[in-house]
C-alpha cells in the first residue's frame, strides 16, 4: 500500500 506512505509521511509507516 504505497498510498498509506503518501498519506503518512512518517518514519513509522515505511510501507503499511
Amino acid at each position: 500500500m504505497r498510498l498509506a506512505l503518501k498519506l503518512t509521511p512518517l518514519p513509522d509507516c515505511p510501507g503499511i
